[in-house]
């Protein structure tokens, strides 16, 4: 886990994209994304939810788990920059066409989502 806190930025997005992807959860209607770590999980990345809340995300708690959720623009801004890397979206836009990838094009929809200045 050191080696997580040691990526620079970039590296961290790409990080925090693919834990959002196994772990996490891409909502269109409320634009917010969540992630939900169980306590055990919870305990090794103490630093790196540190880091993680950096990014807005708030923390709730639960009896079996800790929920993070970003909200609203600082979401879309967040996908955004996640997909800013032309292969990482490339990736992600050649998979979400799989039949069982719906968590893939609602990370796309919230990327698309327009933002009200």
């Amino acid at each position: 886990m050191k080696l997580v806190l040691k990526l620079n930025n970039d590296e961290f997005l790409i990080f925090l994209l693919f834990a959002l992807l196994g772990d996490g959860h891409f909502d269109i209607k409320n634009k917010m994304i969540k992630l939900d770590i169980g306590v055990s999980k919870y305990e090794l990345w103490v630093d790196i939810i540190k880091k993680i809340k950096s990014y807005g995300f708030k923390e709730y708690d639960s009896r079996n788990k800790k929920t993070y959720i970003i909200w609203t623009y600082k979401a879309i801004e967040l996908t955004r920059k996640m997909l800013s890397s032309s292969t990482i979206k490339a990736m992600i836009e050649s998979l979400s066409i799989l039949p069982d990838a719906e968590k893939l094009r609602r990370l796309i929809a919230l990327t698309n989502i327009k933002i009200k200045p």
